[in-house]
């Protein structure tokens, strides 16, 4: 059985947020040697031209294999909106960002699936407008994996049985494994973990006590991620290729969380 790689990513925030946390993050993942990076793309709207061209020269001096965060889509402008004009304005933000994405290099990008607003069911709605999105993003060879929420963004994608009806809605969908959000929830790895694992593509890897959506170096909070690695390692590469992990952390947490991922990575985990 061959060993999965975790492909470690630098998260990048949004560029409209704050330019020099970029710069900061990029420094810090290049002289790790890190893999590559995630770049966040914006909350509820996208960034604007001027943030565009920063980005994209700032990303020209660094080798890094390049990923995408989806604007997150959390107010009204959500995919799983009742409302039919607002899921229309989401659906076209994120088909606008997924252009960028290909235009930065971009064949994976990370999404949100929108709140809870107004009546349900929410988990239907959004599942129409993921398809879609999906759809034509491979057209464009870009696949979407979609990420389990945490508990302050009323997102409806937060418990292991609601990765399961969204697999049940759509069984090739993508999915993205935040073992800290499902933190935030209650849910720990071993509870979470055998819902998205058929369908994972990718991590997002921070810590926190369970309390809130701290993104703590590895290993600072109470998120079982030695039970993680070594049921990835368990699992094997299975067809899967390297694994997208980003690290969800400032710049000074980087550097002891890789030293985490390697002490405990065990003989079926391979760090890229």
């Amino acid at each position: 059985m061959m060993a999965l790689r975790l492909r470690v990513l630098a998260s990048v925030p949004a560029p409209s947020e704050d330019m020099q946390l970029c710069e900061e993050v990029l420094e810090a993942g290049s002289r790790l040697r890190l893999a590559g990076v995630e770049v966040k793309l914006g909350r509820d709207g996208l960034i604007t031209r001027r943030m565009r061209d920063w980005l994209t020269e700032a990303l020209s001096s660094y080798r890094f294999k390049r990923y995408a965060h989806l604007p997150y889509l959390q107010g009204q402008v959500n995919l799983a909106s009742p409302n039919p004009r607002m899921a229309r304005k989401a659906l076209v933000a994120a088909l606008e960002s997924v252009q960028f994405a290909v235009d930065l290099g971009c064949e994976l990008v990370n999404t949100h699936i929108g709140v809870a607003l107004g009546p349900g069911p929410h988990l239907p709605r959004a599942v129409s407008m993921l398809q879609t999105l999906t759809e034509e993003s491979l057209k464009v060879g870009v696949e979407v994996c979609v990420e389990n929420q945490e508990k302050s963004c009323g997102g409806i994608l937060n418990t292991p049985d609601d990765v399961r009806a969204l697999r049940a809605y759509d069984p090739e969908v993508s999915l993205t494994y935040d073992a800290a959000h499902g933190n935030t929830h209650g849910f720990g790895v071993r509870e979470f973990l055998p819902a998205v694992l058929p369908r994972l593509r990718y991590l997002h890897l921070h810590d926190n006590d369970g309390q809130w959506d701290q993104h703590l170096a590895l290993g600072r909070g109470n998120v079982d991620l030695k039970h993680l690695m070594a049921e990835l390692g368990n699992c094997g590469d299975a067809g899967r290729g390297p694994m997208p992990t980003t690290l969800e952390l400032a710049a000074r947490d980087l550097e002891p969380s890789v030293d985490y991922l390697r002490r405990h990575a065990g003989s079926g985990l391979e760090i890229e």
